[in-house]
């Protein structure tokens, strides 16, 4: 009898310490290890005045809702501060679909409060909108969303060591210049790696890799050859005029790895790299 009530005295606990979170901030807040997970089931808006601050090691889930997918919006500041192997997650509860949720929308948001570092997004509409709002996007996982970032206004944001892979219409979608992207891979996007509103759109796009985005790595940006193989570099891999690299990455426990191992290319000397997308 002791046993049943101790262990039911644990799951009453489990159930109320679950920490649910929507509508408007009206205070700072931290969210740590200790709180997560975080369950999000309507829109959360951190208004202009107000800041919160996302731990390493943090999980948000956010209500699928497909028919009005669920947003959290900034005004003010959102500073998410992942690390190595204690990433924070923002990820759907329920269905895992494409667009399960809407994603992260910056609008015209406080810059010196917003960072985004060591974060997994993953099955939104958008995993990152950025309206007006310039700040380092940097060491994030974007991934099966609709589409892995967008930058809209004008916006200078800069885009660092990121992996936008699976993301059905495009990892990166620009409607007005000027994005900075430097060292980000885009890989196996269903559509594009990089897509731009028209042929007017600008970005400065230097040193990425691209490889196997399934229509074109880049497109519908003013400068016609990013993303096009022109040259190869000194280890003899493939680049672009601007030192994008067009190459396999070779993700850890992927096919690729597997043939690079079986064919010993561990000797040759390419600049792709054994990357674990798990642990970026």
């Amino acid at each position: 009898m002791i046993r049943i009530f101790m262990l039911l005295t644990v799951l009453f606990c489990s159930i109320d310490a679950q920490i649910y979170k929507s509508g408007t901030l009206v205070q700072d807040e931290v969210w740590t290890m200790v709180e997560s997970p975080i369950y999000i089931k309507e829109d959360l808006i951190i208004p202009g005045d107000k800041l919160l601050i996302i731990k390493r090691g943090v999980t948000v889930y956010i209500d699928s809702r497909p028919e009005k997918p669920i947003k959290i919006i900034v005004k003010g500041g959102l500073k998410v501060r992942g690390y190595k192997d204690k990433r924070v997650v923002f990820t759907s509860r329920g269905s895992k679909d494409v667009g399960s949720w809407y994603g992260i929308v910056y609008d015209d948001a406080n810059e010196a409060s917003c960072q985004m570092m060591s974060a997994t997004i993953e099955n939104a509409e958008i995993g990152l909108d950025l309206q007006h709002t310039s700040f380092t996007i940097q060491n994030n996982i974007i991934r099966n969303n609709k589409i892995g970032a967008k930058v809209t206004g004008k916006n200078h944001a800069v885009f660092v060591n990121n992996i936008f892979t699976k993301n059905v219409n495009s990892g990166l979608y620009i409607t007005h210049e000027y994005p900075i992207l430097k060292a980000n891979i885009f890989y196996e996007n269903l559509n594009y790696g990089i897509l731009g509103q028209n042929e007017y759109t600008d970005a400065y796009v230097h040193k990425n890799g691209f490889w196997g985005n399934n229509n074109k790595n880049v497109w519908n940006l003013r400068n016609v050859l990013l993303g096009v193989p022109v040259d190869t570099n000194v280890n003899g891999a493939r680049i672009d005029k601007y030192d994008n690299i067009i190459a396999d990455p070779i993700f850890i426990g992927s096919e690729s790895e597997k043939i690079a191992i079986k064919d010993d290319l561990s000797t040759n000397d390419l600049d792709t790299l054994r990357i674990n997308d798990k642990n970026f």
